[in-house]
């Protein structure tokens, strides 16, 4: 039932990787034979709970749920059973740790030049696998006041705005001067896939000697950003998150960092000026 339109839901994901696990997703919840009800989808969503980790059982459980959502909206359904029954249990946005600043350099000093340095530079600029290899040419942007910064079609089909600086734009300059539809290409044009940047961010992590894979980059780059001072606000619009939830599960915070944010209290540096109201209008307020 509603096998046509999974194939056309899973189609409309961007990214190969997602449409590929929201096949996988479907077809499990397909294959467990469930009516679509609510206790069918009570019983579904206790399978899942007793085969699976937290994570797993509730990102299989948002899929189905997504798709039927999807359903509804598109007046295929009528309502989803899936609405009514709360989804499994899990932590509350576990922070996922981001490699250190020593791991980041030794990986990119460690990059071999064009094409593998292009990508782990764009991977470091926040963005996903999936949305570096869909870079077209013209998807890097040169502006007078604003400086370079890329045009990204990210999940949802949704386009975002990312600045980037120099050294990214030098990594870009690097790759090799063939006709391409692509900004990241092969040697021969050709459209970079997500096995070769994942292969190419392993490949240069062993030689690195450090364990890396390309989502972590980043996570490093929100992580980086907070500690820049950055709005988490800001910084969900530079992800391309659709809530700030999201985005804190992308910045790893540190004792460092709680210390270094408490010496910005005026009351705990004093070198710190705080604007404070005129004392005649001070007591103008409070009479």
């Amino acid at each position: 039932m509603f096998e046509s339109e999974a194939i056309a839901f899973c189609g409309m994901q961007t990214s190969p990787r997602t449409r590929a696990e929201y096949r996988k997703d479907l077809d499990r919840w397909f294959r467990a034979g469930h009516p679509l009800s609510v206790d069918g989808a009570t019983q579904y969503k206790l399978w899942l709970t007793s085969q699976f980790k937290e994570s797993s059982s509730g990102r299989y459980w948002s899929t189905v749920r997504t798709f039927y959502r999807w359903l509804v909206d598109r007046g295929l359904l009528e309502h989803s059973p899936f609405e009514v029954v709360k989804a499994p249990a899990r932590k509350r946005n576990p922070v996922v740790q981001s490699p250190s600043d020593i791991v980041v350099e030794a990986l990119v000093t460690s990059c071999r030049p064009g094409r593998d340095h292009a990508v782990i530079q764009l991977l470091l600029s926040g963005l996903r696998a999936s949305e570096v290899t869909d870079l077209k040419h013209d998807s890097i942007v040169s502006d007078p006041q604003y400086g370079f910064y890329l045009i990204v079609n990210g999940k949802g089909n949704k386009d975002r705005i990312v600045p980037i600086g120099e050294h990214v734009v030098d990594a870009i300059n690097e790759l090799p001067n063939v006709s391409s539809d692509w900004l990241v290409h092969q040697d021969d044009g050709a459209k970079l896939t997500y096995d070769v940047v994942n292969g190419l961010v392993d490949t240069t992590s062993k030689r690195a000697g450090v364990k890396v894979y390309p989502h972590l980059l980043r996570h490093h780059y929100g992580t980086r950003m907070v500690r820049a001072g950055v709005n988490v606000i800001v910084l969900s619009k530079l992800l391309g998150h659709a809530t700030v939830a999201t985005t804190e599960r992308y910045v790893s915070m540190d004792l460092t960092d709680l210390v270094e944010a408490t010496r910005l209290d005026p009351r705990n540096n004093p070198s710190i000026r705080v604007v404070q109201q005129k004392e005649t209008e001070w007591h103008r307020l409070a009479g």
